[in-house]
């Protein structure tokens, strides 16, 4: 597991993002029982992808289709409602295909020749109908429709670590060597196109793990020309588009992307024969527990989330906190802090206004809120304006997170079921949703609502925590003043899609007390020593564009300060919200943040979001206070 290294924002101790952002829509990748692996090749007719022949379904695998949110260069106004609907559409046509996908043996059994053309062509068939929706509402032509509509078709990839890989057969494809691609060479980046830049060079190297996953797991399949069919001709068609948008970030700036990047496309595999197996196979002749033996019998696929190796003992990590940016004796370094509760009145959903408005369930797991009262998927500016707050100087803006649960039910210090499986959104037990006994039920929440099953957040279980302390801190810039945040702006800071997407965009940081100076967690959660809390912290964007309250994909119309902690391109420093949010955890590796079903509550999953509704009084104050070095608030 990769380590990240964080610098230490001004004021308090948070560990400063990454990059930006979240997006929701456009299918992403959904856990399913995929075939034993031939590769998908996409079928003559047209009719979405499909097989030379059909084989034996295994479980595990995933339906990997193009992120139609990410690759939106605008969205009008007047299209942000029918856009979220149709992205959310999108999400929920994948979660569609895999219902119709065997999940078991007896179901795999049953299956018929044919099926697995059959589902992916469905749902190609219906993405291309709502991606033409997505067109029509938002006005794009030519290459920018052209693009979005060769996102329509959807694939089948197996698990990324497969059970019981068979050694290829003497001639026969796959299994050997590892995928070899180009470095993507792009020069000097404009700093306005860096966040955006890094996080397709980062999906870049993650769609090259996935190919070398991919061929180990196609060991002893296929024909000759097997492994360019169905590997590194899907991988050419992904790098493509990934160097397509890096080739639009810069262009966007008014900058002139090098000539020739699409040469960089096309890989191959390299090191065959005696190279090391990227993966670990079971010994052919299974051994003690093993599958190969007589009678043996194959250990059961792993699904859910999470694992054990996404915890780890925080007092064993290397500290990885770097200093903030130094004051260069012009910066802003005052502080305004408000405070909105801990979600007392425990106000949940499982919407998301910011990316799907108008769309129930469009976060596919469950949010906690606190400020504005009464936000959800139909709230508009002019709801949130006219609404009450839980903050105490009158703040109207809302912030809010995925929940976090624990997952450990009778209190023995392990996950009580696969993924956390173990009962209703709330983690109800038998005495009517107060737990099953231990310590960890009796500190979990129970007034959090019941989800409707139908809305398939099944995956999201055990008892949601009330923190035990919330803190929203506005600072300022290292190299000069802040200048007021427009009201309604929008800002989602982290990716929830970070298993799909990889983790260029990641801004999870996990500590725990006592700890926040020297380590933040990004990828592993911490295990907290007796009498420490665990802690999340969310460092928002501080650079504003200064003309949009938010952008197609909610994350251009701001950004991250560079290493001097300056604005470029064109930005203008903004008061940077620092959301540090405390929880009492049990012990052990029994806690886990809501995700979406496919994300596998990964802590890099992790995100916050936030609508700024300060009325102008109240901004103006709180620049004050930061322009001026003071402190302001409670």
């Amino acid at each position: 597991m990769s380590r990240q290294t964080h610098k230490r924002s001004r004021g308090r101790t948070k560990a400063v993002a990454l990059v930006t952002a979240l997006v929701v829509g456009g299918g992403g990748a959904v856990v399913v029982a995929q075939q034993a692996s031939a590769g998908w090749g996409r079928g003559g007719d047209g009719g979405g992808w499909s097989r030379g022949h059909q084989e034996a379904w295994k479980p595990g695998g995933t339906i990997q289709c193009p992120d139609v949110g990410q690759n939106m260069e605008v969205l009008p106004a007047n299209a942000r409602t029918d856009v979220g609907q149709a992205l959310a559409d999108l999400d929920r046509q994948v979660a569609d295909a895999y219902g119709q996908i065997p999940t078991n043996e007896s179901e795999v059994a049953d299956a018929e020749p044919g099926d697995s053309r059959q589902v992916l062509g469905d749902l190609e068939n219906d993405r291309e109908q709502t991606i033409q929706g997505i067109i029509d509402a938002t006005g794009v032509s030519g290459r920018q429709a052209n693009r979005l509509r060769r996102m329509s078709p959807c694939q089948v990839m197996p698990p990324a670590n497969p059970v019981d890989t068979p050694p290829p057969a003497e001639g026969e494809a796959g299994g050997g060597g590892s995928v070899e691609c180009p470095d993507v060479e792009v020069g000097d980046v404009p700093d306005a196109a860096q966040a955006e830049v890094d996080r397709e060079l980062g999906l870049l190297q993650r769609q090259i793990e996935e190919a070398n996953a991919r061929l180990a797991s196609s060991a002893g399949e296929g024909g000759p020309n097997f492994v360019d069919n169905a590997i590194l001709g899907p991988l050419a068609d992904k790098r493509t588009a990934a160097i397509d948008r890096i080739r639009i970030a810069i262009e966007r700036t008014g900058a002139i992307a090098p000539t020739g990047l699409q040469d960089f496309a096309r890989c191959e595999v390299g090191g065959g024969g005696g190279g090391a197996d990227p993966v670990d196979t079971p010994p052919e002749d299974g051994g003690d527990g093993g599958d190969g033996g007589d009678g043996g019998e194959a250990p059961p696929p792993v699904s859910g989330g999470p694992f054990p190796e996404d915890f780890v003992d925080i007092t064993t990590v290397t500290p990885n906190v770097t200093p903030p940016p130094a004051d260069n004796g012009n910066g802003s370094t005052g502080t305004f802090t408000v405070d909105c509760g801990t979600n007392e009145e425990g106000q949940f959903n499982s919407d998301n206004v910011i990316v799907a408005p108008g769309v129930s369930n469009g976060a596919h797991h469950l949010h906690d809120y606190i400020g504005n009262i009464g936000v959800d998927a139909f709230a508009t500016d002019e709801s949130m304006a006219a609404a009450d707050t839980t903050c105490t100087n009158g703040d109207q803006s809302t912030y809010y997170w995925p929940v976090l649960r624990v997952l450990d039910e009778d209190g023995d210090g392990t996950i009580d079921a696969a993924g956390g499986h173990n009962g209703d959104h709330n983690g109800g037990g038998g005495d009517g949703g107060n737990g099953g006994g231990g310590d960890a039920g009796q500190i979990g929440r129970d007034d959090v609502p019941p989800i409707d099953d139908e809305l398939d957040n099944a995956h999201n279980s055990g008892r949601v925590l009330e923190p035990v302390e919330v803190s929203l801190t506005f600072q300022g810039n290292a190299t000069g003043p802040v200048v007021d945040m427009p009201r309604f702006l929008r800002i989602i800071t982290g990716d929830a899609k970070t298993l799909t997407n990889g983790t260029a965009n990641a801004n999870a940081s996990w500590s725990c007390t006592g700890f926040e100076d020297s380590v933040q967690l990004t990828e592993q959660y911490p295990l907290c020593p007796q009498g420490s809390d665990l802690v999340r912290t969310f460092d928002f964007q501080s650079c504003w564009d200064g003309q949009n309250a938010d952008s197609a994909n909610h994350r251009t119309h701001v950004a991250f300060a560079g290493q001097d902690g300056s604005c470029g391109g064109g930005f203008q420093a903004i008061p940077q919200l620092v959301q540090r949010i405390v929880y009492e955890v049990p012990p052990g590796p029994v806690f886990a943040v809501d995700s979406f079903p496919e994300q596998l509550h990964h802590p890099s999953t992790d995100h916050g979001d936030f609508i700024n509704v300060m009325n102008e009084q109240l901004m103006a104050e709180a620049v004050a206070c930061i322009n001026e070095g003071r402190e302001c608030g409670p």
